[in-house]
């Protein structure tokens, strides 16, 4: 298939544009980064570590604009995930302090 601008695209005909589209549902959104992952980041900090230092971690790890997810799909933002492991014994936050808790991770995917 030869690639043509946007700008072609427009003067061509609809087929052009179906093919425009086509090629956007090719694109899909990045895969969510699991608790687990982040856990497993956290272990491999010591098991303890600050807030800070988790997230400047995971954002080395998994990007700036990552998202995590629970195993049931459910999305998080950084901060949301940690309250999410920490109210499931997972993760243990004290302040700005994050430990690992007693609850087992799930396994990974």
């Amino acid at each position: 298939m030869e690639h043509r601008s946007h700008a072609e695209c427009v003067d061509a005909s609809s087929l052009c544009v179906l093919a425009l589209i086509q090629m956007d549902s090719l694109v899909s959104p990045r895969a969510p980064v699991f608790g687990h992952d982040l856990l497993s980041l956290l272990q491999q900090m010591g098991g303890k570590a600050s807030v800070e230092a988790l997230q400047n971690a995971a954002s080395g790890a998994f990007g700036e604009d990552a998202v995590y997810a629970n195993c049931h799909g459910d999305r998080f933002s950084f901060h949301e995930v940690l309250a999410f492991l920490a109210s499931r014994g997972k993760l243990e936050q004290r302040g700005d302090e994050v430990s690992l808790g007693t609850a087992p991770a799930c396994s990974d995917h």
